[in-house]
């Protein structure tokens, strides 16, 4: 190739620039088509008591520059929409009926018939995608929720095995499960983050500074983790032990979190816990919020972009169904505690 056509090629591609990534939109504040769940009654903890969160229904819409509509207008409910990682299907929460226990579905976006995933008397909730055509949710179990997950051959595993209710958030960037559960877990009052991998293995809190009620955790694509903390707003991030709060309106964030920029949010507020959710815009440098979707005596909640996304990372599994097993033996008298030697007589 001549140089004169290698220079022009190389600035050809100085012109151009990288490709944006998936949450970065042309005009700052320009939101892009998304999902959001409309429910006249919306109680973000029932999940804890193994109650429903839409107890007067629910419905998903989709909203974009030209129209608002209602994404399944013949279902008698709808909710927890999340998008697949090609932007092309929906996973959601539904019943064909009001009367119905909710159950997972999946539906192209583009239309088409929705396919029923679950099956079975009791509400199956707050569906999440996985890598290889894999899905995770909760699932009413005699009374609590518990975070099952579906291969492709459709075989479901319970993963979370608790007193208390488990209720899945998001999937983190390196394939490990985001949910939330009680502090302690599973028995006491106050909702904490927690992660698992998908075979149900390596449960542990996601940071050990408890105290106060944490729910509605989202990773953004920095890596830091979003979350209603309390009455406010707050993130983890890789170099900080505990959580750093934001300087925002206080009230009442729930509902979950999408990403809409760098460091640029759409999430759910209310200033007050008898007011109803409205969706809100909210840059991080920012200490105000600006009204997106908000509808009169209506709970605007769970935004979801119809964008393409990364794929986490996938989790191989040291679980198999083998005859043999392999039994580690610790020396019990290594700890951080002095143990008089003889003191520790059976294990």
């Amino acid at each position: 190739m001549p140089a004169r056509c290698i220079l022009l090629f190389c600035l050809l591609l100085l012109a151009t620039g990288p490709a944006r990534p998936a949450t970065d939109h042309s005009a700052r504040g320009q939101l892009p088509v998304f999902l959001y769940t409309a429910a006249k009654s919306y109680e973000p903890l029932a999940w804890m008591r193994g109650e429903d969160r839409f107890p007067s229904g629910a419905a998903i819409f989709l909203k974009n520059a030209n129209e608002e509509r209602a994404l399944l207008p013949d279902f008698g409910a709808s909710a927890d929409p999340v998008v697949s990682f090609d932007g092309k299907r929906v996973l959601f929460a539904g019943k064909t009926h009001a009367t119905d226990a909710w159950q997972i579905w999946e539906m192209l976006l583009a239309g088409g018939a929705p396919r029923q995933i679950t099956v079975g008397p009791e509400d199956c909730v707050r569906p999440f995608y996985l890598p290889d055509d894999r899905i995770v949710y909760a699932c009413k179990i005699a009374g609590r929720f518990v975070i099952e997950l579906k291969d492709a051959e459709g075989k479901p595993l319970a993963i979370t095995y608790m007193p208390g209710s488990a209720l899945p958030t998001g999937i983190l960037q390196d394939g490990r499960i985001l949910f939330s559960a009680a502090y302690p877990l599973g028995t006491g009052t106050a909702p904490e983050i927690y992660t698992v991998y998908a075979d149900g293995s390596g449960v542990e809190s996601y940071r050990c500074d408890h105290g106060h009620a944490r729910y509605s955790a989202t990773q953004g694509s920095s890596g830091d983790l979003l979350f209603a903390s309390g009455t406010t707003l707050a993130r983890f991030i890789s170099a900080r032990a505990q959580e750093q709060r934001f300087s925002v309106p206080a009230g009442e964030y729930g509902g979950d979190f999408a990403e809409t920029g760098a460091s640029e949010w759409l999430l759910s507020w209310r200033p007050r816990a008898n007011a109803t959710f409205r969706l809100m815009q909210w840059e991080q440098a920012s200490a105000a919020l600006q009204p997106a979707v908000i509808k009169a005596g209506v709970n605007i909640i769970q935004p979801a972009l119809v964008i393409p996304r990364r794929m986490p990372n996938r989790h191989p599994s040291g679980l198999h169904d083998w005859a043999n097993a392999n039994l580690l033996c610790l020396n019990a008298y290594t700890s951080k505690y002095p143990f008089p030697a003889g003191s520790i007589h059976s294990v």
